[in-house]
C-alpha cells in the first residue's frame, strides 16, 4: 500500500469523480439482470449502473476509461484510441462477456473469439446509460455470458420528458483530437423519437511504445449514427424500431518479437457495422409479452500491405477481410402469479455467420435455439429469491443446460445482503475451430469442446446516516476446458502440450479448472454538501488449471477520488488509479498510477465549458508490454442541453 502515496496526495488536494455512484441508488430500476425489470435492492448479483449524468461528470471521452475504474473491471489496450482493447470482468476476458447496444447483441461472429472488438473506439458521446452485470449469466443470455454482461443504451424510452430535448458537445485537445456529438429526443404523447450523431478523429500516438524508438503516429477516425422510435398505441400495446450505423478506421503497428513501427500508412484496420431491432410490447390478460427481431452486421479489414525492413523472415504481408452477421429473435412472457411469485418464460433463436478467407469454404454458420424460465419468489418485503433455468441447442455442440440462483435479503432499510451462483458455457468460435492464417502461422482446432463455467458471489451494501455507503462482494469464477493459445515460437501458456517448430500455432482445451477468485469493495463518503470521497478496490487471484497465474489480470486495482462543487456553477473532479501485480508472458508488468482530473463551469443556463486532463502526472506505463499509452493530455470542451 505504500505505493499509493503518490496518488493519495493529489487525491486529497483536488476533486475527483465516481463514475458509478448510482450503484448505491437502491431505488434504481435495473433492466439487465432478470428477464423483467427489477429494483436494485432486490437483485442478488453484483451490478453497476452508470447514468448519462455520471458520464458527463467523469469528462472521459473513451468509454474504456470509465469502465476501468469500476470495481471488478480491468482492461488492456494496444495503443491509442481505436486500437484493440480487451475489457475484463473479474478476470474474465472479453470472449466471456456479452455486449448489447440498444438491445442488439454486438459481439462479432467473425472475430477470433466472438467478442466485442470495438471497445477501443467506443466513445461516451451519445451513451445515456450502462449496466455492468458480473458473474455467469448464461442462464438468461446463453453462451458467451460466462463472465458478465455489458448493456449500453443510447436512446431514451417513454421516461423522456414531453417535448423536444437536444444535447450537443464539442471537444478538442491533444494529439489533434476533435470530437463532436449531437442528440435529439422528441416525445409527443405516445410517440418518442431519438437521434444521435457522434464523430471523433485524432492523429493519435504510436501504438508501439515511443520509448523503444517508435515515432510513427497511429491515427483514428470514427462516425456513428443511432436512431429510435417508440409508439405506445394504448396502455397495453407498444411497438418500436431502433438501430445504428457506424464506420471507422484506425492505424496500427507491426508486431515482430514486439510491437514496432511499420511502413507509414499501410498498417491499418477499418470497421463498418450496422444493427437494427424491431420490437413489440403488449399486455394480454395477466401476462406481459415482449418480442424482438434483430439483425447485426460488422465488416472488418485488417491489413499490413508491406513489412518494415526489420521484419523477420517468417512474417509476410497480409490483407484480411471479415464479415460477421447475426439474425436473432427473442420472446419473453411474464406474469404475477400471486403476491409472492412472479414468473417469466422465454425463447431465443439466433443464426450467426462468419465470412472470411481464413474459413474453409469462405463461410460458416452456427444456429442456436434456447428456452428459459425464471421465477422470483418474494415471501416478504424483505426477501427475494430468483431462479433461472435455460436449455440451449447449439448446431455444432448439441445441448447445454445452465442455471442461476440468486437471493437478496433486506434486514433493515440500510442493509442489503445478497448472493448468487450460476453456471455458463462458451462454445468455440468459428475462427477458433477453422481459422487459418498463413502470415502468422496459425490454424484453428476443429476438435475443441465448449468451455463450461461456475460462478458464485456473496456480498452486502450498507447505507450510513448522512449519505455514506459501502458495498463489498466476494466472488469466484471457475472455467473448465479452458481454450488456450499454444505456439512453438513463444513462451507456452500453462497446460500447452509440447510443440516443436515449424508446427503452426493453434488452440487446445487445457485440462483442469482455471480459477478467478477475489474481493470487490466500493464506497462513497460525503465530507460536506459539496465534497464527496469515493473509492473502489478489487483483489483478484486468477490461476490456470495447473495453478500458474493467468496473464494480464491485475492482482490489486485501487481507485480513489474526490468530487466537489464550489462558487456558482463550478465543479471539479480527480481520480487516482493504482494497478499492482499484472503478469504478461510469465513476467511482471511495472505497477503504475494513473491520475485524471477535470473542471467545469456552467457559463449560462444549460451550457457548460470544461477542461479535462488525462494522465495528470505524466506517468510512463503500459497495459500490454511494448504498446504505447498517452502522455499527459489536455482537452477543452463545450456542451449544452436545450
Amino acid at each position: 500500500m505504500k505505493h499509493l502515496s503518490a496518488a493519495l496526495i493529489p487525491a486529497l488536494l483536488f476533486p475527483a469523480i465516481a463514475p458509478a455512484q448510482s450503484v448505491f441508488d437502491l431505488d434504481e430500476i435495473v433492466f439487465s439482470v432478470n428477464a423483467t425489470q427489477t429494483e436494485l435492492d432486490r437483485i442478488g448479483n453484483s451490478v453497476t449502473v452508470i447514468t448519462q449524468d455520471d458520464l458527463q461528470n467523469t469528462g472521459d471521452l473513451q468509454l474504456t476509461e470509465v469502465l476501468a475504474r469500476l470495481s471488478g473491471v480491468s482492461l488492456w489496450q494496444t495503443g491509442p484510441q481505436g486500437s484493440v482493447a480487451d475489457i475484463r470482468i473479474r478476470g474474465a476476458q472479453g470472449r466471456y462477456i456479452s455486449v448489447y447496444i440498444d438491445g442488439i447483441l454486438v459481439t462479432d461472429p467473425a472475430s477470433p473469439t466472438i467478442s466485442y472488438e470495438d471497445f477501443g473506439g467506443l466513445t461516451t458521446g451519445a451513451i445515456r446509460r450502462i449496466e455492468v452485470l458480473r458473474g455467469s449469466q448464461s442462464a438468461l443470455y446463453g453462451g458467451t455470458a460466462v463472465g458478465g454482461v455489458i448493456n449500453i443504451s443510447t436512446i431514451a424510452g417513454t421516461e423522456a420528458p414531453e417535448g423536444t430535448t437536444q444535447t450537443a458537445t464539442i471537444e478538442a485537445g491533444s494529439y489533434n483530437t476533435v470530437a463532436l456529438s449531437y442528440g435529439l429526443t422528441q416525445r409527443n404523447g405516445p410517440v418518442t423519437l431519438n437521434l444521435g450523431l457522434d464523430h471523433i478523429q485524432s492523429d493519435g500516438f504510436s501504438a508501439a511504445d515511443e520509448n523503444a524508438g517508435n515515432t510513427e503516429t497511429d491515427s483514428f477516425e470514427r462516425s456513428r449514427l443511432s436512431f429510435g422510435m417508440k409508439h405506445e398505441v394504448n396502455g397495453s400495446l407498444a411497438f418500436g424500431l431502433n438501430g445504428f450505423i457506424e464506420t471507422g478506421r484506425s492505424d496500427a503497428d507491426e508486431f515482430h518479437d514486439s510491437p514496432v513501427d511499420g511502413s507509414v500508412g499501410d498498417d491499418f484496420g477499418t470497421r463498418d457495422a450496422y444493427g437494427l431491432r424491431a420490437y413489440a410490447e403488449g399486455t394480454l390478460g395477466a401476462w406481459d409479452h415482449d418480442a424482438a427481431l434483430g439483425i447485426y452486421r460488422v465488416d472488418r479489414r485488417n491489413a499490413s500491405l508491406t513489412l518494415g525492413a526489420g521484419a523477420p523472415g517468417y512474417l509476410s504481408p497480409f490483407d484480411n477481410t471479415f464479415s460477421g452477421r447475426r439474425l436473432a429473435f427473442d420472446y419473453t412472457a411474464s406474469g404475477q402469479l400471486s403476491s409472492a411469485l412472479q414468473l417469466a418464460l422465454g425463447a431465443n433463436a439466433m443464426r450467426e455467420t462468419g465470412i472470411a478467407a481464413s474459413v474453409p469454404g469462405g463461410s460458416a454458420t452456427v444456429d442456436t435455439f434456447g428456452v428459459f424460465s425464471e421465477a422470483i419468489w418474494s415471501p416478504s418485503d424483505q426477501f427475494d429469491l430468483t431462479t433461472t433455468l435455460r436449455r440451449d441447442d447449439h448446431s455444432r455442440f448439441g445441448g447445454q443446460t445452465t442455471g442461476r440462483l440468486a437471493f437478496a435479503f433486506r434486514p433493515s432499510e440500510a442493509l442489503v445482503l445478497r448472493g448468487a451462483v450460476g453456471t455458463g458455457y462458451r462454445p468455440p468460435s468459428i475462427d477458433e475451430l477453422f481459422g487459418a492464417y498463413p502470415e502468422s502461422d496459425f490454424i484453428g482446432n476443429p476438435d475443441l469442446v465448449a468451455e463450461e463455467s461456475f460462478s458464485a458471489e456473496i456480498g452486502s451494501d450498507y447505507a450510513f446516516a448522512g449519505g455514506g455507503r459501502i458495498g463489498a462482494t466476494l466472488f469466484q469464477l471457475d472455467v473448465d476446458n479452458l481454450i488456450t493459445y499454444c505456439s512453438a515460437y513463444f513462451v507456452a501458456d500453462p497446460g500447452c502440450p509440447p510443440m516443436v517448430a515449424p508446427a503452426p500455432a493453434t488452440l487446445f482445451n487445457v485440462a483442469g479448472k482455471s480459477r478467478r477468485r477475489g474481493l470487490e469493495i466500493s464506497g462513497q463518503l460525503p465530507i460536506t454538501d459539496a465534497l464527496m470521497l469515493t473509492g473502489a478496490y478489487t483483489y483478484t487471484d486468477a490461476r490456470s488449471g495447473t495453478g500458474a497465474p493467468l496473464t494480464l489480470i491485475p492482482e490489486h486495482d485501487i481507485v480513489l477520488g474526490i468530487d466537489t462543487t464550489w462558487g456558482t456553477g463550478w465543479a471539479g473532479s480527480l481520480t487516482a488509479r493504482r494497478v499492482i501485480g499484472t503478469l504478461e508472458g510469465g513476467l511482471p508488468l511495472p505497477d503504475y498510477t494513473l491520475v485524471n482530473a477535470s473542471v467545469g463551469h456552467e457559463i449560462s443556463d444549460g451550457v457548460e465549458a470544461y477542461l479535462r486532463l488525462h494522465n495528470l502526472l505524466d506517468a510512463e506505463y503500459q497495459t500490454r508490454r511494448g504498446y504505447g499509452t498517452s502522455d499527459r493530455a489536455v482537452y477543452l470542451g463545450l456542451r449544452s442541453r436545450f
